[in-house]
């Protein structure tokens, strides 16, 4: 079961049909709660598990540090590095969420805090 995906797709969105291209897509990462997609290849991993049975008003997210590598963001906690290739430049956030969901609001990120 799928509650939440969150990631980037590192080519236009126009056309594109989420989530089912961006899950197997060789040019996206995408992050549920026990696995991520890296550019079409899947791998097991606990660091989406933050995404599963996420309170009401919880905030989720994704950033690139200046080494382009892709962090997951849950409730202003970075959990960690997505382990995945570095990104190329431009790439776009996306999610996708399932019935569970009722609204979803898309804000800015500033100043996100990323130390080698």
């Amino acid at each position: 079961m799928w509650t939440l995906m969150v990631g980037v797709v590192t080519t236009s969105t126009d056309g594109l049909t989420l989530p089912s291209q961006a899950y197997g897509c060789r040019r996206a990462v995408v992050v549920e709660r026990d696995r991520f997609s890296d550019h079409g290849s899947e791998t097991l991993a606990d660091i989406g598990r933050p995404l599963y049975n996420l309170p009401v008003d919880s905030r989720v997210g994704v950033s690139l540090d200046p080494s382009r590598r892709l962090h997951l963001h849950v409730n202003g906690v970075d959990q960690g590095v997505v382990p995945c290739q570095p990104l190329p430049d431009p790439c776009w956030a996306m999610w996708d969420l399932d019935s569970t969901y009722t609204m979803v609001k898309a804000c800015p990120v500033t100043n996100a805090d990323h130390t080698s």
